[in-house]
């Protein structure tokens, strides 16, 4: 039989490659569309949930944001998945590992402060950012005195401690016994769900040249921090090596590294979290070492240590992002062409000043910067409230401030009405010691500049 040609198959029975891939294209859009939709759904009722003022929406609401959180990545990285690789660090994009809000905090204790380095701080900070701040106080500020620095009220959350506080951090100095008060805010208030960063910081030494979390979006992820001068070493800062050594018994395997200053870190919510956790864990597991300012050591042993539970970045202090102005020189400082911000060794601008009080010039230039109430009440107010007479007031001591006369003492403690009962000035260093309420002034000795000023009761 001859060979001929097999039968045709007629072209109805054929899908084409284009046909296959418009049903594959077509098909994944649908379930786009259906995710999307689901998404919306979520989302609204999230919106509901936030809007009712019954305690038990707050859980419900918790939940239904993140699952509206885990669905939105998995529907961002189906549509992009290039997303994932190009999240650099502190990005809240997909795969970043930050939150989906952009919400940032910043968080801190002010207890027995005067109300002026409360208000540098808060006016430097909400000046630069968008950031929410919430202060743990003794005593929360008179709401005149943010009305008349033009701070953003909304923004500021006063949250008053309650004391004691439990055994043991009651015994602890406050400086110590704030990263249990961290911890224990940071855990309470779900800010993990609710923030994608957070800074953690001291409040009565720490002024803002511009937004810190604008400069942590291009950073890594994980908890910042921040070395003093590079001679600082952790062999050179005897309070940190005797403190590793009483506390741990080692030394050696930290004595060349930078000694990293306390009191200024940031970073992923999640991460800080974990580092107030770990230091509040270090202290409360030595209590033998408990010394005013062992958590210096705290924190240099947590940063360092092989495996922290989080990814740790250190900035040196001379072309980081924050300067730490403890042990710098007096008088080195690198300042722009109208003197109103403090520059690197590159002549780029600091973001966080730490540590300024140790420099007064730089302390008067901050005052005068940020604290615009306090030259307006300098202009109407005199210490007509005080009886001032030559003399000191040993002990007693709230706060100090820089002041050019004792009439800048009166107004740092007018402004800190209810702690403040008094104060010493010294014309000699332009500088002001603010009292609590009980001190007692003594005879100035002959050749001695100090004024003492006691409030006078009404």
């Amino acid at each position: 039989m001859p060979r001929g040609k097999p039968p045709a198959v007629p072209s109805h029975d054929l899908v084409t490659p284009r046909q296959f891939c418009w049903a594959c294209v077509c098909f994944l859009a649908s379930v786009l569309v259906l995710q999307i939709c689901i998404l919306a759904v979520l989302l609204r009722r999230l919106s509901e949930l936030q809007s009712l003022a019954v305690p038990e929406a707050t859980a419900h609401a918790v939940a239904a944001a993140a699952l509206a959180q885990q669905l939105e990545g998995s529907l961002v990285r189906a549509a992009a998945p290039h997303l994932r690789a190009a999240a650099v660090g502190g990005v809240a994009t997909a795969g970043s590992g930050l939150g989906f809000d952009g919400r940032n905090l910043a968080l801190g204790v002010a207890v027995g402060m005067s109300a002026d380095s409360v208000l540098l701080f808060l006016s430097s900070l909400l000046r630069a950012s968008d950031c929410d701040v919430t202060l743990l106080v003794d005593q929360p500020l008179d709401a005149s005195l943010l009305q008349a620095e033009d701070l953003d009220q909304g923004r500021i959350t006063f949250e008053t401690i309650a004391r004691p506080l439990p055994a043991p951090w009651e015994a602890w100095p406050i400086e110590d016994a704030r990263y249990w008060l961290f911890k224990e805010y940071l855990n309470r208030a779900q800010v993990q769900s609710k923030y994608d960063r957070v800074q953690l910081s001291d409040v009565d030494d720490v002024a803002f040249q511009a937004d810190p979390f604008a400069w942590l979006a291009g950073a890594d992820a994980g908890v910042h921090a921040f070395a003093g001068e590079p001679s600082q070493l952790v062999r050179t800062d005897a309070k940190v090596a005797d403190f590793l050594r009483e506390c741990y018994g080692v030394g050696q395997e930290f004595a060349s590294k930078q000694s990293l200053a306390a009191g200024y870190v940031l970073g992923a919510a999640r991460a800080v979290a974990k580092y107030a956790d770990s230091v509040a864990a270090e202290l409360e597991s030595h209590q033998g070492c408990q010394r005013q300012g062992v958590h210096e050591a705290m924190h240099n042993y947590v940063l360092r240590r092989e495996d922290p539970g989080f990814a740790v970045t250190v900035h040196e202090n001379r072309r980081g992002p924050v300067w730490t102005g403890g042990k710098v020189p007096k008088g080195t400082l690198i300042l722009d062409r109208d003197s109103s911000a403090v520059l690197m060794e590159d002549r780029k601008q600091y973001t966080v000043l730490h540590q300024y009080t140790e420099h007064e010039d730089l302390w008067r230039r901050l005052t005068k910067r940020f604290l615009k109430s306090h030259h307006e009440r300098l202009a109407v107010l005199d210490c007509s409230a005080f009886d001032v007479e030559p003399g000191d007031m040993p002990g007693f001591d709230l706060d100090h401030v820089p002041a050019e006369t004792s009439k800048d003492c009166c107004v740092a403690c007018l402004n800190d009405a209810t702690n403040c009962g008094g104060f010493a000035f010294s014309e000699g260093r332009r500088h002001c010691w603010l009292k609590l309420v009980g001190g007692i002034r003594r005879t100035a000795k002959r050749g001695d500049d100090m004024l003492a000023g006691l409030k006078i009761p009404r």
